[in-house]
């Protein structure tokens, strides 16, 4: 149901957070990572929202870019 919302209502942003967590908490980086850029492009000042893109970059082996967003973070 979520993915759904979030596919047919694609510039109400809340429901790419939730999909994003969800993806999160089940270890599935690359959809997660996606759902939490999605959510980025719209409301990017929210510092929880790159511990979040920093953890998923972590986990996929990208270490530059998961320290950019941690330090985006502070």
């Amino acid at each position: 149901a979520l993915f759904l919302k979030a596919s047919t209502q694609p510039r109400q942003v809340e429901p790419f957070w939730w999909l994003g967590i969800a993806h999160w908490k089940q270890s599935e980086w690359e959809p997660a990572l996606a759902s939490f850029r999605r959510y980025a492009q719209y409301l990017g000042n929210y510092p929880e929202l790159y511990l979040f893109l920093g953890d998923c970059q972590q986990h996929l082996g990208h270490q530059g870019d998961a320290f950019t967003a941690y330090k985006s973070a502070l």
